[in-house]
């Protein structure tokens, strides 16, 4: 845009200002000035003592020449004086700008050829818009009219802007001839919706700026609060949930009581506009489970089997939630469980009191897990006197199981009989006795010793395999020669 013509700046006497007159033209950023003057006048012309010597034009110093004065009322003032601003009759002051400061007698102004109009920004501005949800359809106004801090000008372009956070949107406009009023509004998207991630509502800031050639003179600003619609919330897709204790073999694809705990080891899920999950939450039963989507939770140890809830909650930056559910099955497990009784019997499994062939009596449970785990009984015996078992020998597991073993035992000697159950979690050891042939009673062969009950095995011992009722006295003799009784020793223990 161009325009022409003059603009005024003052000089004060002290008392009034005279106004010094600027001639020239401006068209987009480039200000031409042809000539500056003052034709001053008795009542508000500075006196040529008073007269400022200098102008500073857009930062440069510019001289003045008084070309002529007058006298009124016994004062002399300056009537025509002449800024040099080097020009010769033919040329311009040239500025690379479309308004400028002039500084002239302390004074300090902003000016151009253009009407600049005016936005003072310390005025209270209504944009007419109201606080918003920025749900892609709502409209927010920036109207503007002429008024208090206020005059719209035709060679001006206003911009409007939108801002939020990073995003913003600005288009521009320029008053109708006629017209004291310009309205505009922007349809603001659901995706800046994006610039509020940590909270669920934010601050929209409106802003109109007057520009002439390139340069922004002038500007106002307000704001508006814009909230997150109700429907921005994360989604979760999908969820695999797994047993993580390592445990249970997974070829079985179960979770088992006592045995398997579960954890969230995958999740899919979306967030909305830019908030992130800032949390995750596993609720299995009635217990919860915090961690993050860099860590996702895992609960403890299953006490219990059944059909066991899982719920899975996340949390975005604004505080909105979503779910994902899931059930799991935990299959019952107890540790398994054996008893046994080992006697001496014949090869057909007929108890002798004298068979070199003992019968392996054993009762053992366990837990099934849906047939996937499998026990195992192994049974191995030794002299009690030796140290290491012979080699060991698979039983059935089960009730009343019964099965005959041996073959080559003494009837001189005990045996030490060990049963070992296992199944994929546990093992159960029982250590079962074989004794010697049965006898009422036995003197020890080659040797002194008596055994009652069983054959007698140990020098120097009286080895007692029945149970014992003494009717009378019974005396030990000490070291010393004294003797001592058991009721004795009973009452001095206080039982």
């Amino acid at each position: 845009m161009e325009a022409s013509g003059k603009f005024t700046f003052p000089i004060n006497n002290g008392f009034m200002a005279s106004a010094c007159s600027a001639y020239g033209a401006v068209n987009g950023d480039t200000t031409k000035i042809a000539f500056i003057e003052l034709n001053g006048s008795w009542m508000s012309s500075p006196s040529p003592s008073t007269f400022p010597k200098t102008a500073t034009i857009d930062g440069k110093v510019y001289r003045w020449t008084i070309q002529e004065t007058a006298e009124a009322f016994g004062d002399t003032y300056v009537k025509k004086a002449k800024l040099n601003i080097g020009n010769s009759e033919h040329s311009f002051l040239v500025i690379n700008k479309p308004f400028f400061s002039i500084e002239c007698g302390g004074k300090t102004g902003t000016y151009s050829f253009y009407n600049l109009g005016k936005l003072e920004s310390g005025w209270m501005w209504d944009p007419e818009a109201s606080d918003i949800e920025i749900d892609g359809k709502q409209k927010v106004p920036i109207n503007i009219e002429n008024g208090t801090g206020i005059e719209l000008s035709a060679d001006a372009t206003y911009r409007f802007t939108w801002s939020l956070g990073n995003r913003s949107y600005s288009t521009t406009k320029s008053i109708t001839a006629g017209k004291t009023r310009i309205e505009t509004s922007y349809q603001v998207p659901k995706e800046w919706n994006d610039q509020i991630t940590a909270a669920q509502s934010g601050t929209m800031y409106l802003k109109i700026e007057s520009i002439f050639g390139t340069q922004v003179y002038q500007s106002m600003e307000a704001y508006i609060h814009a909230s997150v619609p109700d429907d921005c919330v994360p989604v979760i897709n999908s969820i695999t949930v797994a047993d993580k204790r390592g445990r249970v073999p997974a070829a079985w694809k179960m979770f088992v009581q006592d045995q398997s705990n579960v954890a969230l080891t995958a999740m899919d899920a979306s967030i909305s506009y830019g908030s992130a999950i800032k949390s995750v939450v596993m609720e299995v039963g009635e217990k919860k489970y915090t961690g993050t989507t860099d860590d996702l939770p895992a609960s403890g140890t299953f006490k219990d089997y059944g059909v066991v809830d899982i719920t899975v909650t996340v949390t975005d930056g604004r505080g909105r939630t979503a779910e994902k559910t899931a059930k799991i099955t935990v299959v019952e497990y107890s540790p398994p469980t054996l008893s046994v009784d080992s006697m001496r019997c014949g090869s057909d499994g007929s108890i002798e009191n004298e068979g070199v062939y003992f019968l392996a009596m054993t009762d053992s449970t366990w837990s099934g897990c849906n047939g996937k785990n499998v026990p195992t009984l192994t049974i191995a015996y030794k002299l009690t006197s030796e140290r290491n078992y012979r080699t060991p020998k698979s039983l059935t597991p089960g009730e009343g199981v019964t099965t005959v073993c041996g073959g080559d035992l003494d009837t001189e000697f005990s045996y030490d009989v060990q049963y070992i159950l296992k199944d994929t979690f546990n093992t159960v050891t029982v250590i079962d006795y074989v004794s010697t042939a049965v006898y009422l009673m036995h003197f020890l062969h080659g040797g002194r010793g008596v055994a009652f009950g069983s054959k007698a095995t140990m020098e120097n011992y009286a080895d007692f395999a029945f149970n014992a009722i003494f009717r009378g006295t019974c005396e030990f003799e000490k070291p010393n020669g004294e003797t001592v009784t058991i009721a004795q020793i009973i009452d001095k223990l206080g039982l």
